[in-house]
């Protein structure tokens, strides 16, 4: 028997810690746009809205991972290579 997948919407409500830290570490990673080239953990907490601790310990995470660059001169973040890495293979998988 094959296991359900369950779609975003449930991943969100899902009360286990890892999957919510999943959830919020996606929201750090999309609160950049386009026009972003940095953004610092203000920044951050303003566009997810979640705490500023979480946010510091997500960012931490995600600067370990490569998902995330942090300039210690500026105090601000930039999308890592990791990153681009996901996008590059989202988009070379599409016809």
């Amino acid at each position: 028997m094959r296991k359900r997948t369950k779609t975003p919407d449930e991943v969100a409500g899902d009360d286990s810690v890892a999957a919510s830290s999943l959830v919020r570490g996606l929201e750090i990673l999309r609160a950049f746009r386009a026009t972003d080239s940095t953004l610092g953990n203000q920044d951050l907490i303003d566009r997810t809205g979640l705490a500023k601790a979480t946010v510091s310990r997500l960012t931490y995470a995600l600067v370990s991972m490569g998902y995330l660059n942090y300039d210690e001169a500026m105090g601000r973040y930039s999308i890592g290579p990791s990153t681009v890495s996901l996008g590059y293979s989202a988009l070379s998988s599409t016809p």
